[in-house]
């Protein structure tokens, strides 16, 4: 989604700790990073939204709260247990992977 917010700073250490966390849950049900499983690929993710700090607000509260009807019919189910600093994390990592 483009957008006109703020760039976002994605740190080294975000690219690093984000494949662990993604690990640690339950994305890979679901996602994987370059093909569509369940939901969308991790780079689709990364093509379709500009690296801003606006969308990383959207993206994060979709993981903690779940949605539906950006990719298709099959809501993405909450991960009401993750914290909001660990679904930053997650989402830089995701949006590091743009091509």
């Amino acid at each position: 989604m483009k957008s006109t917010s703020q760039p976002l700073e994605i740190h080294q250490e975000d690219i690093i700790q984000g494949p662990a966390l993604v690990a640690k849950n339950d994305c890979y049900t679901c996602h994987q990073i370059e093909d569509k499983l369940v939901g969308p690929s991790f780079v689709s993710v990364s093509e379709k939204y500009d690296a801003t700090e606006k969308n990383l607000e959207i993206l994060s509260e979709k993981i903690i709260k779940g949605g539906e009807g950006h990719w298709g019919k099959i809501p993405m189910t909450p991960h009401s247990n993750l914290s909001q600093a660990d679904a930053t994390i997650i989402v830089k990592y995701i949006l590091s992977l743009k091509k």
